[in-house]
């Protein structure tokens, strides 16, 4: 380079159209959004023709909304990994590709989650650690996509004011085979959760941590519960006896309705195993005309295991107490204790 030569940016004035009908025939809008930060004209001509681009095949999607502390000033920024699949230029094939950016807005998240389709996704990954708008970006997108599929989301969420977008976003929910919550405090929010839960195949929930338990247990989970008997697996942070026996209710209500191989097992595990709790159970059985027994089991794990054999008469139980395989045997009651906590689990039991 010549001396006092200007050094002049990336332009495409003299781009032939043939090469940018080719970029809006192969490319997403990932593909070419670093490209648009480098040329004014290329922004213009993809802002205006936005919608002609090809959607990327959303698969994974990882959202976090952090707080972190710089010389004792806080700050708090988004960061977001995208994994998707493009097609090839050359051939009618697909690859996987992965776009990440540090620093973002949460314009610019919007415009890379109505980039994608939802068809086939498999992850989306969602941290929160303050008010956030994001969770009521991704509800519209969800929203005006109803075929939407999702193997695997997974949520932590903190803040204030965030009930109504975390309601908003539960119910815009169609599939989803399991569900995480690593951590929900909404933080002085003490009703529960409001809203019609839709998700049919679920197969497995898990809440760790939670401020809110009236939300997750009984607003939540056991909505999730009646509508998923049989074939889900659920782990839960419990400690109100009301919902305990809500659960051992429902259980007991579902093993009235079917008869013999119809019935799914579900094995309920609850925490905190007070005395007390069998007089509630002895009301619920002998108000359905069950029999049942309590079995006592010590684990080396450091667990109470409290099988209850049920049957719905004398003959059955006595073949219940022979063949324990036998569709009798629905609920266990489980205290577990690690690291001082309680958990609560449920799954289901296939013989």
């Amino acid at each position: 380079m010549e001396k006092g030569e200007k050094i002049s940016y990336f332009n495409l004035s003299g781009l032939p159209d043939e090469i940018l009908n080719i970029i809006f025939q192969k490319c997403t809008f990932l593909d070419v959004s670093s490209i648009m930060k480098t040329c004014k004209r290329f922004k213009l001509i993809v802002d205006k023709n936005r919608s002609t681009l090809p959607k990327a095949s959303l698969k994974h999607l990882q959202i976090e909304h952090r707080i972190y502390y710089n010389n004792n000033i806080i700050k708090d920024e988004y960061m977001v990994v995208v994994r998707y699949v493009a097609a090839k230029v050359d051939k009618n094939k697909y690859f996987s590709k992965t776009f990440n950016k540090i620093n973002c807005k949460e314009s610019e998240i919007a415009l890379f989650i109505n980039s994608c389709s939802w068809e086939d996704v498999e992850n989306v990954h969602i941290i929160l650690m303050k008010n956030s708008n994001i969770l009521n970006v991704i509800t519209s997108r969800l929203a005006n996509f109803q075929e939407h599929k999702i193997k695997t989301l997974y949520l932590h969420i903190e803040g204030i004011g965030m009930r109504n977008s975390l309601n908003n976003f539960l119910t815009s929910l169609r599939n989803v085979n399991d569900l995480f919550i690593n951590k929900l405090c909404l933080r002085g929010e003490n009703d529960g959760y409001q809203g019609k839960i839709n998700i049919t195949n679920l197969k497995r929930i898990e809440i760790f941590e939670c401020c809110c338990t009236k939300y997750c247990n009984e607003d939540l989970a056991l909505p999730l519960y009646y509508q998923n008997k049989g074939g889900l697996n659920m782990f839960l942070n419990v400690n109100e006896s009301d919902f305990k026996i809500k659960l051992i209710d429902a259980a007991v209500n579902e093993y009235i309705k079917e008869n013999g191989n119809n019935y799914i097992r579900d094995v309920i595990a609850i925490t905190d195993l007070n005395p007390l709790i069998f007089h509630q159970i002895d009301r619920i059985m002998s108000k359905f005309g069950l029999k049942y027994e309590p079995n006592f089991e010590e684990q080396a794990t450091n667990c109470t295991f409290v099988h209850l054999f049920i049957a719905k008469n004398d003959s059955d139980f006595l073949n219940v107490i022979e063949d324990p395989r036998k569709p009798y045997l629905i609920v266990s009651i489980v205290a577990i204790y690690r690291k001082s906590n309680n958990y609560c689990s449920i799954w289901n039991r296939l013989i």
